[in-house]
Order: structure tokens, then sequence, then C-alpha cells
């Protein structure tokens, strides 16, 4: 894109997901939160999860780890899913109460 900015507009229906309203994702205190994206990460199914698949999946895109946002979707499922997400969650706070 040469540096361009460029803005899009997702309809998340053509990628398995229902359209949520802004009060399905407004986060809330720290441990409501902390609540959220635990659930997140061991792959309770939500709005929350949706938000944060469709946000990874065109990351991945615009990574070019993937070449379709179906496919990002699914790496970012997979990555969700198979406990990989929850389990970096894990290390990354016991490394931190060092």
């Amino acid at each position: 894109s040469k540096g361009r900015v460029t803005t899009l507009t997702i309809d998340p229906k053509p990628l398995g997901f229902k359209r949520a309203k802004l009060s399905d994702l407004v986060g809330g205190t720290p441990a409501r939160n902390d609540e959220i994206a635990r659930g997140v990460l061991k792959g309770e199914k939500s709005a929350y999860r949706d938000g944060v698949v469709l946000a990874a999946a065109f990351a991945f895109v615009a990574a070019d780890t993937v070449t379709s946002p179906r496919d990002g979707v699914a790496l970012a499922a997979a990555v969700i899913d198979d406990w990989h997400a929850a389990e970096k969650l894990r290390v990354w706070a016991e490394y931190t109460q060092k």
C-alpha cells in the first residue's frame, strides 16, 4: 500500500459470525476484563471471542500468514481452541510474577 492507510467495513456474517452490538463487546472492571480474556483464551463462545478471532484473522492476512480472511479465521480459531493462546498467557503471567 506504499504507506497509505485504507479503511474498510467488515461484515462478519460471510465469515460465519453473528453481528454483535457494541454492548456485547464492552468490557468492565479489571477483574471482569480478566474474566473475559481468560474465557476467550479457553475457547468459550461469545461475541468477545468472535471479535478476537476476526481481528486476528485480518492481522494474519496483513502479515501474509494466510491468503484470505476465511483462512485467517480458521487459523485464529485453531490457535485458541488448541490452547496455544491460553498456554502463552500462562507462561507470560508466570514470567511477570518473578
